[in-house]
């Protein structure tokens, strides 16, 4: 019984670190007025604004970040800034503690956990610069962190 946990663990530590290892440097970010920023963020294939968001395929990112109280749960917010406009982006997955790689919720203060942020970049999307504000809120609708990160849509 031991070694079926230990070769288990051994699985999800190498499954940890292949899911995060194209994330080599950190990407650079904006912070958001007044809330709490990620520990650090990474985007595949970014390390400077404005990244390169390719049509047809998924934006990935990871987020570090501190929880300064206890959470239940938490929903992904993310919003396109684009000229002369503001609009929901669309994400398939709006449970975010599904979305953690190295916790679970309910979440503890002062825990330290990774959020793993996958961004559909649609054909339709037209080939422009847009900001985007990401945020995670806790069941009370309360901004947990929050960055912005200038990106530009284009063909690969």
């Amino acid at each position: 019984m031991t070694d079926l946990k230990n070769h288990y663990l051994i699985f999800l530590v190498i499954n940890y670190l292949l899911n995060i290892s194209y994330l080599t440097r950190g990407t650079e970010f904006s912070a958001c007025e007044n809330m709490s920023v990620p520990i650090s963020l990474n985007v595949k294939n970014c390390e400077k604004q404005p990244c390169s968001f390719f049509r047809g395929q998924i934006a990935e990112m990871a987020m570090d970040f501190e929880v300064d109280h206890d959470i239940m749960t938490l929903t992904p917010n993310v919003l396109a800034h684009i000229p002369g406009s503001t609009v929901p982006y669309p994400i398939p997955q709006s449970n975010a503690c599904l979305g953690l790689i190295n916790g679970e919720c309910p979440l503890d203060n002062g825990e330290e956990v990774t959020y793993i942020l996958k961004l559909p970049v649609l054909e339709s999307f037209p080939k422009i610069k847009v900001l985007i504000e990401f945020s995670l809120k806790d069941e009370d609708k309360k901004t947990i962190v929050c960055f912005k990160l200038a990106a530009q849509v284009v063909d690969e």
